[in-house]
């Protein structure tokens, strides 16, 4: 049974304290403006669709763009300031394209993991997670990575069989294994994933966990370093769930916050009460928990 609790204490920094969580009532909540306290820096901000925070380095924040940008990543801190210095261009993952590069996780070995997994014409039958060892910053090309091709697993049914289409999806987590939230119209019946004993020189078909209805597009996702919390992103809010070890992930008291912005695509934990989330266009916004 799911069960929804309402809880004040999630309280954006920039915003009144009047502020709080919502009822579930998604038609007639307009939900508060949210309010940029910084902007990432030039060339990091570039249709920026994925931010995760190192595990390895302090107060650096790994970011890409989406598809047509370049296939780099980027470290910036948490005011979107460039940390290799403002001549710093990136690191180019060397042979990988940007076919659509959606959002970016880190192991619990501090491998960076980058989602080529943006489906629109939901038609690919490319997707792949390309997995790196975290580069520090004088590295300037990275060369080795370790590609695994993936697939959705079938769906039942007589019309999903004649009409056959590979899900999009923009967010992916990791939490003892890579996990995919696929994006759905309306934030319905959106899809969560796993990717278990991966292999290089095999497609690998993914495993369904479950489903859930959430109010809008699922944009991004990032666990909290103490493993806590898992945040989901949506065009119109944030979504926190704890991780209790029940079956569910989305069980339990659920902290929810609604908003209006843009085109909010990235999301990640400064700490364990602090998310930034990064619009498209390199806007940053800082929630407290």
């Amino acid at each position: 049974m799911k069960t929804f609790l309402c809880i004040t204490s999630l309280v954006m920094m920039m915003f009144d304290s009047s502020l709080v969580l919502a009822q579930f009532n998604f038609t007639k909540e307009k939900g508060k403006k949210l309010e940029p306290y910084k902007r990432i820096d030039n060339p990091a901000r570039d249709e920026v669709s994925g931010m995760v925070k190192s595990k390895q380095l302090p107060n650096v924040f790994w970011v890409h763009g989406d598809s047509g940008t370049e296939p780099r990543i980027y470290m910036i801190d948490a005011d979107g300031e460039l940390a290799g210095g403002k001549k710093y261009k990136g690191h180019k993952l060397d042979g990988i394209r940007n076919n659509d590069w959606e959002d970016i996780a880190v192991d619990d070995e501090g491998n960076i993991i980058v989602a080529d997994i943006g489906n629109n014409c939901k038609c690919r039958e490319d997707l792949s997670l390309i997995f790196l060892e975290e580069p520090n910053s004088s590295d300037k090309e990275i060369q080795k990575t370790m590609v695994y091709p993936i697939v959705y697993p079938s769906k039942e049914g007589f019309l999903n069989r004649v009409f056959k289409s590979t899900p999009n999806a923009e967010a992916v987590f990791y939490l003892d294994t890579v996990f995919i939230l696929t994006k759905e119209e309306g934030g319905r019946d959106t899809r969560l994933l796993k990717l278990q004993n991966p292999k290089e020189d095999e497609t690998n078909t993914l495993i369904e966990v479950e489903e859930f209805d959430f109010d809008s597009e699922v944009t991004g996702a990032d666990v909290s370093p103490d493993k806590q919390h898992l945040a989901v992103l949506t065009y119109q809010s944030v979504w926190v769930f704890p991780v209790d070890g029940t079956p569910s992930f989305f069980d339990g008291d659920v902290q929810w916050l609604r908003f209006r912005a843009n085109q909010v695509e990235s999301i990640a934990f400064h700490n364990n009460k602090t998310l930034i989330i990064a619009e498209e266009n390199g806007e940053l916004y800082r929630i407290d928990l």
